[in-house]
């Protein structure tokens, strides 16, 4: 199988904001991908837009992605006026969106291909109190830029942009903004190319700006816009479809995230109860997608990367979030991460073998379909 059916689409939000906010949507056969220039999505959320989504169209599968950037709205449950008024602009796009993609769905050829970018940097940084916040030039970043290319008649219609970076240049600043990658997607729309970001294992990742201004934006987003490869290889193959809930141990969280601050040491108290995490598998002949609801670090996502292969993205926030999955060494160092999380020690094994055994499942199913 050389082509899908795929159709995309987008529309703004009408927000008073610095630059403009989207929804997108990708349809893939009968998958539906949507992105929101959100700072994140509860699981209300989700709940509330996937109602939308199956109200227009029939279908099982559905993602939906917040950009995360910090200086996009938030919608929650605070203030009720101000959630409803949110969700009316929100609702709006979604459904303008989708309804361009079913118009535009048609036979396309899929690609995939990686870039290389310097602009994220580890924010793991040890100070005298402990380790908190800042840019780190010697903690590790995954510098792959991996992008799905979507084409029509040879022409690129539409992108997946997955790279490990959290897009907040603008944190803090009193402006509403889609930050680096609504920069990109810009960029790419003036080319009538539909472009979509998703964050990678990002969770100790920040972009490496020198300050918090717009023209900080414009510079970053140059250069990621530079690193997007414009073809790759063919992707083909029926789609396979997998999915697996993971038993994770929980902690007490003993600080608001406002509260927070550095430690050299930290009582991680682990708790009875557990949370159940699911992991999504969208596979290809030659590709395989990861999904999943906890923030990762870079590190660990390579770590998960080559539980498959080189060929493999890993999509995060995906239809919610869960704060992080920090790994072992963040909790001996007593990590920004590590306290801001309800996710207990030893998750990090327990969701690399959960991914092993899904990698099987999959190698299973393709040997009976072979």
């Amino acid at each position: 199988m050389n082509g899908y059916a795929i159709g995309v689409g987008y529309s703004s939000v009408k927000l008073v904001s610095h630059d403009l906010l989207y929804v997108k949507t990708l349809i893939l056969e009968d998958m539906v991908f949507v992105s929101m220039d959100l700072t994140s999505l509860t699981d209300n959320n989700i709940q509330h837009f996937k109602k939308i989504i199956q109200e227009i169209m029939d279908t099982s599968h559905v993602f939906i992605s917040a950009t995360h950037n910090f200086s996009s709205p938030h919608i929650h449950e605070k203030d009720i006026e101000v959630r409803d008024y949110l969700y009316s602009k929100f609702d709006e796009a979604l459904r303008n969106s989708i309804q361009m993609a079913i118009q535009t769905r048609s036979i396309c050829t899929i690609e995939y291909g990686v870039g290389q970018c310097f602009i994220n940097v580890n924010r793991n940084v040890e100070t005298k109190e402990g380790y908190w916040i800042g840019q780190n030039n010697a903690g590790y970043s995954n510098r792959d830029v991996r992008v799905l290319l979507i084409k029509k008649e040879n022409q690129c219609i539409a992108n997946i942009i997955n790279y490990d970076l959290q897009c907040s240049v603008l944190d803090k600043v009193n402006v509403i903004s889609s930050d680096i990658a609504g920069y990109v997607s810009q960029r790419f729309l003036n080319e009538n190319v539909i472009s979509f970001f998703v964050p990678g294992a990002a969770a100790d990742q920040m972009p490496r700006y020198s300050k918090q201004e717009y023209s900080e934006i414009k510079r970053l987003g140059k250069l990621l816009y530079a690193s997007i490869p414009k073809s790759g290889i063919s992707i083909s193959g029926q789609i396979i479809y997998k999915t697996k809930l993971v038993e994770l141990p929980k902690q007490v969280m003993k600080y608001a995230t406002k509260d927070l601050k550095p430690h050299k040491t930290f009582d991680f108290e682990i708790t009875n109860e557990k949370l159940y995490v699911p992991i999504e598998y969208i596979g290809f002949d030659q590709l395989n997608i990861l999904l999943t609801k906890p923030e990762l670090n870079s590190e660990y996502g390579v770590e998960i990367q080559h539980c498959f292969n080189e060929h493999t993205m890993i999509f995060t926030l995906i239809n919610g979030g869960c704060k992080y999955l920090p790994q072992k060494s963040d909790y001996e160092k007593v990590t920004y991460m590590s306290m801001n999380t309800t996710i207990a020690q030893g998750a990090d094994r327990i969701f690399l073998d959960a991914v092993m055994e899904l990698k099987k499942e999959v190698r299973d199913e393709s040997r009976k379909e072979s």
